[in-house]
């Protein structure tokens, strides 16, 4: 086994409490005994207390603290880098992370490589709207080594504010999450064989998704689609004020939840027939993956940062988040048409098998960091 000092040493920055970022970095589980990991969070993001990996820490409190002045932050990184030496650097986000932590980067591009991945829809989409942050970005673009990117539109974007292609991920997009581990869903249920349940994981009413147009779906839908069971899922206290309009026989097919366990969520999804999140605005969402794995049929907006990538009817029913009768008219195909529903199943597994294999996507990441650390 190599020592500690014969390892490639990755330093992650970010939201490290994120099942994102924690998922993205057990990617690196597949070769245990050629990586160490370190992670440094950042303003008003607590560290997890259950993960594998390790932490600057310090005062657990104070370090995730908004209130701790960015200057000191700033300097902890500084230290940080100093004593644990990383051969690369890898930000979740355009912002905050990068955005707050680029010129300690910049230091030290030397001695490390920095990897700069970014998310799908408000981080870059939207965030490139805004003339300050339009700049930021082009910074940041400009001094990344590499850029990954879970939607090709974002990588579309990069290169019209400078970047160039030989920065861009040569394996094209990644999930944010690293991809779907295929064995977890072995057991999954084609459509014609499922609980007609539907799952909505962004059950909230917030500036990315509207709760009531979603509800006002499912009472236009209810008398072609009676007695099927619904799974709120992230629910918030805007949407608990929505329940009661709904008539009582459709309330008490729904059950609201908060947060629950990943595994949860997925055998929930491997015995359901629907997942529906239809936005206003995401990259590629990770239960889409997640949906086309469990052989549910997946009802989401037709977005611009995928749209071209899953096409209607053959890999999902498109429905606009802010139109009630497009989303009911969805859930009525979706729950009813078996054909349509068992063919879109079948489609998926192939496709998602193909772009978000965990497995493929790990080695390809392993090679990255490999080459960069090599090429130092």
């Amino acid at each position: 086994m190599m020592s500690q000092n014969d390892k490639i040493r990755v330093l992650f920055l970010g939201e490290m409490i994120s099942s994102h970022a924690q998922s993205w970095m057990a990617l690196l589980d597949y070769k245990p005994d050629e990586f160490d990991i370190m992670g440094f969070s950042v303003p008003g993001s607590p560290y997890p207390t259950n993960s594998k990996f390790k932490f600057f820490m310090g005062n657990r409190d104070l370090l995730t603290s908004s209130r701790l002045p960015n200057r000191i932050r700033q300097k902890l990184l500084a230290y940080i880098i100093k004593i644990y030496r990383p051969h690369i650097i890898h930000t979740f986000g355009a912002f905050p992370t990068a955005a707050l932590y680029r010129d300690t980067i910049k230091k030290y591009k030397g001695s490390a490589k920095w990897v700069m991945q970014v998310r799908g829809g408000p981080d870059v989409y939207m965030n490139r709207l805004d003339a300050e942050k339009r700049a930021i970005l082009k910074i940041l673009f400009k001094n990344c080594d590499v850029l990954i990117a879970d939607n090709e539109k974002n990588f579309e974007i990069a290169e019209e504010l400078g970047i160039g292609k030989n920065k861009c991920w040569k394996y094209g997009i990644a999930p944010g999450t690293g991809g779907i581990d295929l064995a977890e869903f072995s057991t999954a249920k084609k459509p014609s064989q499922s609980v007609k349940r539907v799952i909505w994981p962004k059950a909230y009413e917030g500036y990315e998704s509207k709760g009531m147009p979603v509800l006002e779906a499912i009472k236009l839908a209810w008398p072609k689609i009676a007695g099927t069971k619904f799974v709120f899922l992230a629910g918030n206290p805007e949407l608990n004020d929505y329940l009661p309009l709904l008539p009582p026989q459709i309330r008490a097919h729904i059950e609201l939840r908060t947060r629950i366990p990943r595994a949860e969520i997925l055998e929930l999804m491997k015995e359901s027939r629907v997942v529906m999140a239809p936005s206003l605005l995401e990259g590629i969402p990770n239960s889409l993956y997640e949906s086309m794995a469990a052989q549910c049929v997946p009802i989401y907006s037709p977005l611009e940062t995928y749209r071209e990538k899953f096409a209607d009817e053959k890999n999902v029913i498109y429905a606009r988040n802010l139109y009630p009768q497009e989303i009911a008219d969805a859930l009525v195909k979706a729950l009813t048409d078996d054909t349509l529903a068992d063919n879109i199943a079948e489609n998926n597994l192939s496709l998602v098998n193909r772009i978000a294999n965990r497995q493929t996507i790990a080695e390809n990441l392993t090679q990255l960091y490999k080459n960069l650390s090599q090429a130092q």
